[in-house]
């Protein structure tokens, strides 16, 4: 025993450390396994869209020479904008986004020198898959999801869901 330091307290802050330590490594392994989930996520999205047998405008996106790709941050489940600035098109991949009520509808935005600018409005089937193409971007800065009302709104007036710099 430490000079000074009762064997009984020493064994209290040793359990206490001890408890600390725990939980502490039980957070590390829940962080870890969210990660896991969610790059596991991104990359299924990424070998949907990449799948030869896309047509239309996914399909002439996915084969861009300049495809570039971004995750939104704030979202709990993976979601993607990609986008090609020589085609001036884009598409949003989500997965894990919460069913809306009938009234309510996610809206996808673009910003263009700081102004929101709507994009398209998207809803969210059971599983919270939803995808937009041919969205114009060409210029814009931020990408951002809304939730607005079902017809979606001139400028943003919901929660912003997630958003990215492009």
């Amino acid at each position: 025993a430490a000079p000074g330091v009762h064997p009984g307290r020493r064994r209290g802050l040793q359990r206490a450390l001890a408890a600390v330590a725990a939980a502490l490594a039980l957070a590390l392994a829940l962080v870890g396994a969210h990660a896991a989930r969610l790059a596991d996520q991104v990359t299924e999205l990424e070998a949907q869209l990449a799948r030869p047998d896309r047509t239309g405008a996914l399909g002439t996106l996915v084969a861009a020479p300049d495809l570039r790709s971004v995750a939104l941050e704030g979202a709990d489940g993976a979601v993607r904008f990609l986008w090609s600035d020589q085609l001036d098109r884009g598409v949003l991949a989500a997965d894990g986004l919460d069913p809306l009520p009938a009234s309510r509808s996610y809206q996808l935005w673009l910003f263009h020198d700081g102004a929101p600018r709507p994009a398209g409005l998207l809803r969210a089937d059971g599983t919270g898959t939803v995808e937009v193409a041919a969205v114009t971007v060409r210029g814009a800065e931020t990408v951002a999801i809304t939730i607005e009302p079902r017809a979606g709104s001139p400028n943003p007036s919901g929660p912003v869901v997630a958003s990215a710099h492009l």
